[in-house]
């Protein structure tokens, strides 16, 4: 249709339209090498608390994970998966794909700060629901031995084990929007875990040594717990080391949660 001169005046002196972005635009970081020092749990484990600001949190579960169609999910009897990346096999990575813009920029920053020496290319999402859990496993040597798993949505924590015999060897809390990042001995020679419980109790006596409970109701010590020390209850169990009963001082009550753990994974050969 042929425009006229009034036509076109009038289009000019038209109110300009607002384009907003589209819900999955996310952008970038702009970081530079991190200091992990501060952040060190372990002389392999680091747990970096609010490594993402809460609007940043609701943006990437709610544009990001949750924008995901059903068929991208997992279902599982004890959690809900999506994975990222390409398909993980004993002759490194196949099929692979390019991870979607709300995960490269977790990959990007990773390689940025100079926590990875290469850019992650593999993501794996992991919702539980309170009481959900995943059994003590070893991640396999296929990956990069270095994991990076940011929390989302709610508390957490994470149990290390001794794999001979096989017992716990310490836990790490998880708090909402926190980054752990492991490496080493506890990557190649422990197995990890989140309990499958609604709760995880911390326990102390006058020693000051913190504790939680597996879900078989062994002791693990606590290495980062910093909350309250004024005992709310009781445990009719003994410390290992003072032998006086046990205090419960604080409950971390689970909601949904959702892990991001981004990994590098090398590629495989091809013929």
């Amino acid at each position: 249709m042929k425009l006229s001169l009034k036509d076109i005046k009038a289009k000019l002196n038209a109110p300009r339209k607002i384009i907003k972005p589209a819900p999955e635009k996310f952008d970038n970081f702009v970081v530079g090498e991190i200091n992990l020092e501060p952040y060190r749990v372990t002389d392999e484990v680091w747990l970096i608390p609010d490594y993402i600001s809460e609007e940043l949190e609701e943006k990437i579960l709610n544009n990001g994970v949750y924008h995901q169609p059903e068929s991208k999910w997992v279902r599982l009897r004890t959690r809900s998966l999506q994975l990222w990346g390409g398909d993980v096999t004993e002759d490194g990575l196949q099929n692979q794909e390019p991870l979607p813009k709300f995960l490269d920029i977790f990959a990007q920053r990773l390689f940025d700060e100079r926590i990875f020496p290469y850019k992650p290319n593999h993501a794996l999402i992991n919702e539980y629901q309170p009481g959900q859990g995943i059994m003590p496993h070893t991640d396999g040597p296929a990956y990069y031995p270095l994991v990076a798993t940011l929390c989302l949505g709610s508390v957490a924590v994470s149990q290390f084990w001794n794999m001979e015999p096989r017992s716990p060897a310490f836990s790490i809390i998880l708090p909402q929007r926190s980054l752990l990042l492991w490496t080493g001995n506890p990557y190649y020679n422990m197995l990890h875990s989140i309990e499958d419980v609604p709760s995880d109790y911390i326990f102390t006596d006058s020693c000051g040594v913190f504790y939680t409970q597996t879900s078989a109701g062994e002791l693990s010590r606590v290495l980062n717990y910093t909350g309250p020390t004024v005992p709310i209850d009781e445990l009719i169990k003994e410390c290992p080391i003072c032998k006086e009963d046990l205090k419960v001082v604080n409950s971390l009550y689970r909601e949904t949660r959702i892990s991001i753990t981004i990994r590098y994974v090398p590629l495989a050969n091809r013929e």
